[in-house]
């Protein structure tokens, strides 16, 4: 068994993946909503095609679950949305996110297009 410590550094070391790999561009945000107390979001790997469930933000996001497609992915993010909201929660509404989402750094400065 780890040490509770050993456990934090892990847990904020794959928090950080996922974050780079948003900022990055490597993992799609399709949409996100505040569940609860927590944000969760719905996105997948562009190099692997993989969607991904995260639950958490900041030094907490996590991987809850994993899919196949982009489909298979929203259908649960928008069935556990929904259950949430049957809770009589009102907070938990699917936000569509655009490029990369709410998670994303500001563009570079110099993002003009070339003639």
């Amino acid at each position: 068994m780890k040490a509770p410590l050993a456990q934090l550094r892990e847990i904020f070391a794959e928090a950080q993946a996922i974050f780079d790999d948003i900022r990055r561009g490597r993992l799609l945000i399709h949409a996100h909503a505040l569940d609860d107390r927590t944000t969760v979001a719905v996105g997948t790997y562009l190099h692997s095609g993989r969607s991904v469930y995260l639950h958490d933000g900041n030094h907490l996001r996590q991987i809850a679950n994993a899919f196949d497609s982009p489909a298979q992915a929203l259908v649960s993010f928008e069935r556990r949305i929904s259950a949430t909201n049957g809770r009589g929660t009102t907070a938990a509404r699917p936000r569509p996110c655009c490029c990369r989402c709410a998670f994303r750094t500001a563009p570079p400065k110099n993002n003009r297009p070339t003639p």
